[in-house]
């Protein structure tokens, strides 16, 4: 687990992700941003172990703040291609434009990812 910290946008309050807030208790409506250790997941993690995982969202568990795989429920988001958009990439005059294509995601948003985390901090919690 690399979470450090939550803390609160608005106000600057600390929590502790084992608290399992789902808001700031100060009630001011600040979001909970995910402060990571991030020298702790450079001293874990590597190309080599990356590229020995399933190509999905979940190969990057070290940058999420779900604490085990334990927790983890996925319908398999993640891992979309990218695309070389060279028509449009002319027409912008840019060489080499890639656009993600997030429509092979299970139900075909790129909000998947973000739903398959969420729902996965739900079973965290306890919900």
């Amino acid at each position: 687990m690399y979470v450090r910290e939550l803390k609160c946008s608005r106000c600057g309050r600390r929590l502790l992700l084992s608290e399992k807030p789902l808001t700031c208790p100060s009630k001011d409506l600040g979001r909970l941003d995910i402060v990571y250790d991030y020298e702790a997941i450079a001293e874990s993690i590597n190309r080599d172990i990356l590229s020995q995982r399933s190509f999905n969202m979940w190969r990057y568990m070290e940058f999420l703040p779900v604490p085990s795989r334990d927790y983890i429920i996925s319908l398999g988001e993640g891992g979309t291609p990218l695309l070389k958009a060279r028509r449009l990439g002319e027409k912008l005059g840019l060489r080499n434009l890639y656009l993600k294509d997030e429509t092979r995601n299970p139900t075909g948003s790129f909000k998947d990812r973000a739903m398959s985390v969420s729902v996965s901090m739900a079973v965290y919690f306890g919900f």
